[in-house]
Parts: structure tokens; C-alpha cells; sequence
């Protein structure tokens, strides 16, 4: 349940128990509608000091490491949650063509998170696939990441993006890359094949690039510095040279918070949904995938779909 709806049921709740309340007289309506005006102030209050509060904080402990520092390690090394993950994601991505090349991780590149990566390049299609794994570990809790991203990346600096990252975002969108992310779609081979069905539609001309063998991981650290760029020059983050780390502005700690708090966060994921099923009618598959990747709909789909479609000339 998001934080930000609990005080509502809370809310709620009291209003239902007060209404429940045994007694010889039930409460006037007067003195029902007062109290629910009192309380649906006192939550439009805590919603407000929320949007204010936050980027404060924010601001306040939020930062980027300016240098990735990966590190490789084996599977044995991974925890047991993420290696089902890796596991489950590598088995079905190898029968593509896929060959896992490094696996990863990097501790500490913003605060109290953990990363762990397998890339994978694609060398018969020029296509790459990461499984990458986030843990946000605090005292208190304990969240969890798991993101599968296809990529191809065009010789011209472009890209197209194929991924199941559950959340909106909260950077301003990369005008060179075009990114379709469909949230909770748990099916690896239908979103790789959603992804060559995007990718198909590019002009021939353009020419897919990997990274040369063995340079996966150094390929990766130029991207991330790539990106810190980016979005420093949004004017979401700033450079301190001297800790070596990128801090939000007071722009960036606003715009970024607010992008995450109800009812912000849910509009921009219902958005993001709509938007994954109009591009799946473009590419004349059924949205109802989304919701349900079983049955004939998905054999249909899944026919041969280790040969990849013409592009078009």
C-alpha cells in the first residue's frame, strides 16, 4: 500500500468505526459530515507537507557517485533472490543468442543501494539484453528491483529501448533513445519479442553496434558517466568535484520527489501502461498480453519467434 493512501484508510476506517459505534442515540449527520471535513483537511494537509518535506530530504542525503565502480563477481557470489532472477533470465535468453559476458555489481552509487548486472550481447543481431538487479537495503526495510532491458544502439548515437521497469522514471526523457517500458511484464520471451517487432520498424540504413569483445563492462561505465552528464545538464544534479558525487538541485530534488508521490506517481505509471498498449495495436499485437501472456493470444504470438521479422528498406 503506498504511504501516501494510508492516511486516507486511516481516515476512513475512523469514519466507519465512529459510524459503528454502539449507542442509544446514532451520531447526528452534522457531526458526521464535521468530522469528515476534519479529517479529509487533515490528509490533503499531510499530502501537502509531503510534496514540501521530501525534496527537502532529498536534497539533504540524495546523490550519485560521479565514477561507476563495478565489480565482477561470480554467481556463486550472488544472493539467493537475485540469483533466481539472473538464473531465470539467463536460461531464456540464451536460446536467442544471447551470451552472458560479465556479471556485475557496484555498491554504494547512490545511497544505501546495491546493483547487480549481467550484460549480455547478441553478436549474430547486434542486440544487447541486462538483466540487472537493485536492492535498497535501510534499517527498516528491504526493497527490491528486478528490471530485464533489450537495447539496440545505432550507429548514428540512437537507440531503441525495450524493457519491464515498473516505475515511470524520474529523469527527463533521453531524446535519442526510443524507450518503451511495459511494467510487471514477467515474460521474458514476449518482451523480446516485442522488442524486435520495434525494432523492425527502423530504416535499414541504420547499423546496430555492440561493444567490442571483452569491452561490455568498460562500455557500461561510459554510458552511466554519460547519463550523470545528461541529466546534470537537465538541471536535476550538480557536480561536487570535490566529493566526487552529482547532488540534486533544488529543481532536480522538487521535480524528482514529486514524480514518486501519490497521486503523481500512479498517474505517470497509468500513462506509461496506456502508452505500452497503443504501441503493442501499432505492432499488431493485443494489449490484453499485458495482462495476460497465456493462453492462444500468446502461442499465436510466440510462433516463430526466434526469426526475426523484415525491416523494412
Amino acid at each position: 500500500m503506498s504511504h501516501a493512501l494510508m492516511p486516507t484508510v486511516m481516515a476512513l476506517g475512523f469514519v466507519a468505526r465512529f459510524q459503528r459505534t454502539p449507542g442509544p442515540t446514532p451520531a447526528p449527520f452534522h457531526e458526521l459530515a464535521h468530522w469528515g471535513l476534519w479529517l479529509g483537511g487533515a490528509v490533503l494537509v499531510l499530502a501537502a507537507v509531503a510534496y514540501v518535506i521530501f525534496p527537502l530530504v532529498i536534497k539533504a542525503t540524495m546523490f550519485l557517485r560521479a565514477g561507476s565502480q563495478y565489480q565482477p563477481l561470480s554467481r556463486e557470489q550472488l544472493p539467493a533472490d537475485v540469483m533466481g532472477f539472473m538464473d531465470h533470465v539467463v536460461w531464456a535468453v540464451q536460446p536467442m543468442g544471447f551470451v552472458p559476458a560479465v556479471l556485475l555489481r557496484e555498491e554504494g552509487a547512490a545511497p544505501d543501494t546495491s546493483i547487480y548486472a549481467v550484460l549480455m550481447p547478441n553478436p549474430s543481431t547486434g542486440d544487447r539484453c541486462t538483466a540487472s538487479f537493485t536492492i535498497g537495503q535501510t534499517e527498516m526495510s528491504r526493497l527490491t528491483t528486478p528490471v530485464v532491458t533489450f537495447e539496440t544502439q545505432f550507429h548514428d548515437d540512437t537507440s531503441i529501448v525495450t524493457s519491464n521497469f515498473a516505475d515511470a522514471g524520474v529523469f527527463p526523457p533521453n531524446p535519442g533513445v526510443d524507450r518503451l517500458a511495459i511494467p510487471k511484464l514477467n515474460d521474458v520471451n514476449l518482451l523480446w519479442e516485442i522488442h524486435r517487432r520495434r525494432r523492425a520498424r527502423v530504416p535499414a540504413w541504420k547499423r546496430a553496434l555492440l561493444p567490442p569483445p571483452g569491452h561490455e563492462w568498460a562500455s557500461q561505465v561510459e554510458e552511466d558517466a554519460r547519463e550523470k552528464e545528461r541529466v546534470r545538464e537537465a538541471g536535476y544534479y550538480s557536480f561536487n568535484e570535490s566529493a566526487g558525487k552529482y547532488v540534486p538541485t533544488w529543481k532536480g530534488a522538487y521535480l524528482m520527489t514529486w514524480k514518486l508521490l501519490f497521486p503523481v506517481s500512479r498517474l505517470r505509471r497509468r500513462v506509461k501502461r496506456a502508452r505500452a498498449k497503443r504501441e503493442l495495436l501499432e505492432l499488431g499485437l493485443d494489449p490484453a498480453l499485458l495482462d495476460n501472456p497465456t493462453g492462444q493470444a500468446y502461442a499465436n504470438v510466440m510462433v516463430g519467434h526466434r526469426t526475426a521479422p523484415p525491416r523494412p528498406q
